[in-house]
């Protein structure tokens, strides 16, 4: 069976924790995604305490289009600030970003 062709960047972020456990959360959680989507690059990302950070992990996906998608629970500082300035510096790879929604209020 041949690989499926990648189509589409999705960048999981994360705010980032301290406590290793939380990463490990969030990496399988993009493991996940990419098992039930073959055609997505999936990365996980985080913006405080871990690595990789979102512009980095949009910077490694072989895709011309990418998805971040905010693991927040509210629209505050991470997702009104952060999120959009990850946009904004990602203006000088060779893809196309877009954002999903923070799910939270």
């Amino acid at each position: 069976m041949r690989p499926a062709r990648l189509n589409l960047g999705v960048v999981l972020v994360a705010h980032g924790s301290r406590d290793p456990r939380a990463a490990a959360a969030t990496s399988a959680l993009a493991r996940a995604v990419g098992r039930a989507h073959p055609s997505w690059a999936v990365r996980a990302s985080f913006l405080d305490h871990a690595g990789p950070r979102p512009l980095d992990a949009l910077a490694s996906l072989p895709v011309r289009h990418a998805v971040l998608v905010p693991l927040l629970l509210t629209s505050a500082y991470h997702g009104r600030v952060d999120i959009p300035a990850v946009v904004s510096a990602a203006s000088e790879l060779p893809l196309t970003v877009s954002v999903a929604p923070v799910p939270g209020p």
